[in-house]
This record gives C-alpha cells, structure tokens and sequence, in this order.
C-alpha cells in the first residue's frame, strides 16, 4: 500500500506476474550511484516443506496441505518446515497454488539490496518490479554479472537537495505459479 504521487490516492499494489521482463525499467552501472547491504539467503535459512491450513468448504473443518522440494531436502539433510495459515482460503485447488507460490519463495535464496539510483527510478512505487544488472568483481579479479528482476518494497525520492531514488528491494518470486504439479484429492467425508 502507498500514497500515489500524482493523485494522491491509496493504492494497493497487488504482488503478481503481470509484467512482461523485456518491458521492465534497468537499473544498472549507468543510473546506480551505489548499492548497500546486498544479502542473498544461505542454504541454511531456506525451508523446504510448506503446511498450509485452510477452512474446507467441502468437509467444513479446517485442513491442511503439505508440499516438499525434493531436491532442496536433499541437500540440506533434513526437512525444515514452515506452517502457515490460510483462514480466508476455503477451495483446495487454490490452496495448493499458494502452498505452491509460498513453497518456491522460500526455498529460492533470495536477494535484496538498497539500491541509490538517479532520477530514471522515479517512476517507481511500492510493489512495482524492475531489471537490476550488475557486474561485481570475483576473488580473481574477473567481472561476473547478475541479472534479477526485483520488487520494491520501501523507496525515498530524496530531500530536494539530494535527488538519489533510495530503494529498498527484494528478488520477486512471489507470483503464483502459472501450473501447479499437485491434485486435490476428492473428499471421502460425507454430511452424516
């Protein structure tokens, strides 16, 4: 949610995958000042199994659905999970997309920054996804880019002095997914 410059109205920004890459804003060496606290997630602050509760119309009861990474299970040497409840969500099929949507983003190791831009950011709101291309230096010396399509979550337009764009941001993995490889299962519960 964020206060819209030019109206002045709330706006809420809803998280989706509405937005085709090629068309996206580029933030890159030649419209970044600097960049501060760049963290990307380790292998050990990742979960890899999801329980999510939701209210069933079907049976009427609160139930629950639970999707592991494999592969992520694998190489971390153990199940870590996370529970996470859903009360609004009443339909299986749309439970499973976002157990599958919650899954992904918190089994991707994520990276997010604070990003200093000059004034092609200011376009930029909450919510709102850009291209960050950045080269970085290797223990040998060599270039090694990185390309992520990233989500604003705060932004600081400057003081009228100092016109810089500050924007805080994260890696954007939180989209639904398009197709999801997991059924629902039809209830065997009856209304006695």
């Amino acid at each position: 949610v964020y206060v819209d410059m030019k109206t002045g109205k709330f706006v809420l920004k809803l998280i989706r995958d509405d937005y085709d890459v090629d068309d996206l804003l580029v933030l890159d060496q030649s419209n970044i000042s600097r960049v501060e606290g760049y963290t990307k997630q380790t292998l050990a602050e990742l979960v890899n199994e999801v329980t999510i509760s939701y209210d069933s119309n079907e049976s009427g009861q609160t139930e629950t659905i639970t999707l592991q990474n494999l592969a992520m299970i694998q190489q971390q040497g153990a199940i870590i999970p996370a529970n996470i409840e859903y009360p609004g969500f009443s339909n299986e099929a749309i439970a499973l997309k976002v157990a599958a949507r919650d899954l992904k983003a918190l089994s991707t190791p994520l990276v997010s920054a604070t990003i200093y831009a000059n004034r092609e950011a200011a376009g930029l709101n909450i919510g709102d996804v850009f291209v960050w291309n950045w080269t970085e230096t290797d223990e040998e010396g060599a270039g090694v880019s990185t390309s992520y399509v990233m989500r604003v979550t705060e932004i600081a337009f400057g003081d009228g002095v100092d016109n810089v764009v500050r924007i805080q941001c994260a890696q954007d993995v939180f989209a639904l997914p398009d197709t999801t490889y997991v059924e629902a299962e039809p209830t065997e519960w009856e209304d006695p």
